[in-house]
């Protein structure tokens, strides 16, 4: 059971650490509210569900053998997640949340697929973490609690970002909010793409 505590804490400092997922949290809280951001929450729980379980069932080897697809999904990530910036950046202060549509389940979970970010923790979870002997039940056992963290994280960020909307209320303060999370967005872009 040594391999839990080590594992636990990758997956905190992965999951609640400043990444796209929670960046994205953080916007759709701040300009919609908490109940927008269930969507995106759902489609980050259930997507890295998935990859976790297809990776650990093994496709990380087909992964591991065909480095320039992994290489494609970066460039889809980047590419995405460079529209998302865009779009929140551009996006119009509007104090009526209810004619508003943040990210959708379904651009969320698209996002999830080809987050290269994503296959690498899953990857790392995979290889480094979990333990040779009952490795389906250790998987099994991994999945649940990143979704329990998942929950945590993505609600955090969400209360986070709503938090500052009720003290940054005007129009200029929310273009400049929704700009800052576009310029995170863009620099966890180019960390994807030029640290590694």
């Amino acid at each position: 059971m040594f391999w839990f505590i080590p594992l636990v804490i990758f997956l905190a400092v992965a999951i609640f650490s400043p990444g796209p997922n929670n960046v994205i949290a953080m916007s759709v809280g701040f300009n919609y509210g908490f109940k927008r951001v269930i969507p995106h929450l759902l489609a980050v729980v259930v997507g890295f569900s998935i990859m976790l379980f297809v990776v650990g069932i093994g496709i990380k080897e087909l992964i591991l053998k065909y480095q320039s697809a992994f290489e494609v999904m970066k460039y889809l990530c980047s590419f995405y997640l460079l529209y998302l910036a865009y779009k929140i950046a551009t996006s119009k202060p509007n104090l009526n949340t209810n004619e508003a549509k943040p990210i959708t389940f379904k651009e969320s979970l698209l996002f999830q697929v080809i987050n290269p970010k994503s296959w690498i923790a899953a990857l790392s979870i995979v290889t480094i973490y979990l333990p040779k002997d009952n490795f389906l039940a250790a998987l099994f056992i991994t999945i649940i609690i990143s979704d329990i963290l998942i929950v945590l994280a993505i609600s955090t960020w969400a209360v986070l970002g709503k938090s500052f909307n009720k003290i940054f209320k005007s129009e200029k303060t929310t273009k400049i909010f929704n700009f800052s999370m576009a310029i995170l967005l863009v620099v966890s872009v180019l960390m994807i793409l030029f640290v590694e």
